[in-house]
């Protein structure tokens, strides 16, 4: 038994005995090689494996919303490799008929969610490569013309001069999602937080966390800003991908399109 905790606590704790088993459950049906499912040669029962694609909660859980289709595994599966991932979905198409016929709905939940995963471990691999953006000096954060007021400004110099966004914490990133007004920042400033907010928003998400994502649109409007023309190419194109994932997850926090948001043009293909 737990200690006395509050609920946010036990939710925590309860996260931790659940998600070990989810992982250890995928990894053991993915040391068996496909043909294992064949109709032929069929020895196990992959109904244990198919029912963690099955959808999170009903209308009696505590994290249930109608908005919510993730499978009940999802949340692990962000903790596994992109090669894992591959090698899982793999294992889902190659189900033997009567599998495929009976769970068909678990099935395609899971290679829509194990797609998502694939994805979005990719947009923030492309993230990280732009961690040696350039820093940006103190006189340079806030706009020349800016009529905010000398507490935000000296705010907004304080948590960005000279710092590289990969130093921004999650702390830091939540607290000027939730108080800071950054329509005052210049554009190698507002490029410069945006990589950490959107760092810090994946991470959070892969823990069932939304907390900043719901921050997210807010932030990426540009209220006036032509913030698309002054930002680099591989910035845009994160922030781009980014909409695209995010309003694309059928998650109680996916983000809203807006005609504002529709402005980060997704890049071409080559």
């Amino acid at each position: 038994m737990f200690p006395y905790t509050t609920n946010v606590t036990l939710v925590a704790e309860w996260h931790k005995i659940v998600n070990p088993i989810h992982l250890l459950l995928i990894t053991l049906h993915m040391m068996l090689p496909p043909l294992l499912f064949d109709a032929h040669d069929n020895n196990q029962d992959p109904t244990g494996l198919l029912a963690l694609f099955a959808r999170r909660g009903n209308e009696e859980s505590w994290f249930w919303h109608p908005d919510d289709d993730l499978c009940q595994c999802f949340f692990s599966l962000t903790q596994l490799d992109s090669e894992s991932l591959l090698r899982l979905r793999t294992t889902l198409t190659s189900l033997d008929s009567k599998y495929q016929e009976r769970f068909s709905v678990d099935i395609e939940r899971g290679i829509r969610d194990i797609d998502w995963v694939i994805m979005e471990k990719q947009l923030y691999s492309n993230l990280m490569t732009l961690g040696d953006a350039p820093t940006v000096e103190s006189d340079a954060i806030v706009s020349d013309d800016s009529s905010e007021d000398a507490t935000n400004s000296d705010y907004l110099r304080v948590l960005l001069a000279d710092r590289k966004w990969t130093e921004l914490s999650k702390m830091e990133v939540s607290e000027f999602l939730a108080y800071g007004d950054w329509q005052s920042l210049t554009a190698d400033a507002y490029n410069l937080v945006v990589l950490a907010c959107l760092r810090h928003t994946i991470e959070a998400a892969e823990h069932d966390d939304g907390e900043l994502l719901d921050h997210i649109p807010h932030l990426l409007s540009l209220h006036g800003h032509d913030r698309v023309s002054t930002a680099p190419a591989r910035v845009a194109a994160v922030v781009a991908t980014f909409i695209q994932l995010f309003s694309t997850i059928p998650w109680k926090h996916r983000m809203e399109v807006t005609p504002e948001l529709l402005r980060w043009p997704l890049p071409r293909p080559t």
